[in-house]
């Protein structure tokens, strides 16, 4: 039986400034490598196969935390990297709507079509990581594979295994569930279909701060 652990990386400061960070390199901020510190403390006993990750700063950084107690050889492949945003990059949902409210319309018509300039389409993004994860569990058919990626990763896993149940194609978004830094999920692959065991797990983060941003927003 394949069982795939997903964690999402730490808090980095564009988290907590809401700015979108698609692809760009942004690092941990220090928060972020507390709740990485958190996470490989949670998953210490679990035993991986092995550990994949995003090649993008934050996701490798928590990957690392996460492999200090397990001493495995990291694998990074950059598609597991979070969506392409494009020239909404960097910038606040809002910001981005002044900056280009064209484009910004015209994303908001269609969100799962729409091609963002210098990005990608939501659609595009779900297959991409579909297709990732299904060689995945074929590679690893009897393993335990931790990956360590991004919010919208984990989103359009759990599109792709909804979209595959209710016989969609091509395949839908789900937004439907929050995927929180640092959060757990787990999905088993057994008798030909993927099943989620468990989502957005952050009872290990129940001893830290929410950040900064939220903090001053809440006062």
């Amino acid at each position: 039986m394949f069982h795939l652990y997903f964690i999402r990386h730490g808090k980095t400061d564009w988290n907590e400034q809401k700015k979108l960070q698609g692809q760009q390199d942004v690092p941990l901020n220090a928060l972020g490598r507390r709740q990485a510190q958190a996470v490989a403390e949670r998953l210490q006993r679990e035993a991986f196969d092995v550990l994949y990750t995003s090649d993008l700063s934050r996701a490798y950084e928590t990957a690392s935390a996460i492999n200090a107690h397990h001493g495995l050889t990291i694998v990074k492949d950059p598609r597991l990297r979070e969506r392409s945003f494009g020239c909404f990059e960097g910038f606040t949902v809002e910001q981005s709507r002044r900056r280009y409210p064209d484009v910004r319309a015209a994303y908001e018509r269609d969100k799962l079509n729409f091609r963002i300039p210098g990005g990608e389409s939501r659609l595009e993004f779900i297959f991409r990581v579909g297709d990732f994860f299904e060689a995945l569990r074929q590679q690893h058919s009897d393993q335990t594979v931790a990956v360590v990626a991004h919010g919208g990763v984990m989103g359009s896993i759990v599109s792709h295994v909804i979209s595959q149940k209710l016989g969609f194609d091509p395949p839908r978004f789900v937004p439907l569930f929050s995927v929180e830094n640092c959060s757990i999920s787990q999905l088993r692959y057994h008798g030909e279909q993927w099943l989620l065991q468990s989502l957005n797990q952050t009872d290990h983060l129940a001893h830290l701060p929410v950040g900064e941003y939220a903090q001053r927003r809440t006062t």
